[in-house]
């Protein structure tokens, strides 16, 4: 009977501790002027939006475009953000990834660079601005009975091959409009995790 008793004092003041924290938390962000937490996830890029990189990319000249050019228009890894660079094994194992695919097989750009070996090199470009933001009532987030958080934003992916510093083989993918919503729910609330603070009183 008495540890029965410990136990139901453990959990009821878990509640109240939680209880008393979320109120705190809902005061405090009540008097600052926001109430659920947003948050920002940014590579720093010279492009302003999706079609911006968009558009960046589309000039780019198979056979013309030199290295110093790429740079001019954002594509330089050392003088933009989040640009890998690959060396000839690296590109060879993204394009023939299983014996299935043959060199032949792939496109001619791709051949040509490979060809080179060490004077071939690829750039892999991935841009991607993320804003998350909780939405909906702020008594059933704060207590975590049910979150929901939207994002938003827009995604540039880009593969570019040179040969001796010239491009000659380019591809892009993306999401120009992020938008999406997650939801989990818990019905008991700030009571979902309560089984831990009793397996602590064992």
């Amino acid at each position: 009977m008495g540890l029965f008793t410990l136990v139901l004092r453990r959990v009821s003041s878990h509640r109240v501790l939680v209880t008393g924290l979320a109120l705190g938390v809902l005061l405090v962000a009540g008097c600052s002027g926001g109430v659920l937490p947003s948050s920002r996830n940014v590579v720093d890029s010279r492009w302003g939006g999706f079609d911006d990189a968009k558009r960046a990319f589309d000039a780019i000249q198979l056979g013309q475009t030199t290295e110093e050019e790429l740079i001019k228009l954002g594509f330089g890894p050392h003088n933009a953000s989040n640009i890998r660079i690959l060396n000839y094994l690296e590109l060879i194992t993204r394009f023939m990834p299983n014996p299935a695919i043959r060199f032949e097989d792939l496109d001619p750009g791709v051949r040509e660079c490979l060809a080179v070996k060490t004077n071939c090199e690829g750039y892999w470009v991935n841009i991607l601005q993320l804003d998350k933001k909780r939405e909906g009532n702020a008594m059933a987030d704060l207590f975590n009975f049910r979150r929901r958080t939207r994002s938003s934003g827009w995604e540039f992916d880009a593969l570019l091959m040179l040969k001796h510093d010239v491009v000659v083989y380019k591809i892009w993918s993306g999401t120009p409009n992020i938008n999406k919503l997650d939801t989990s729910k818990n019905p008991l609330g700030p009571l979902q995790k309560a089984p831990s603070a009793i397996m602590k009183v064992f």
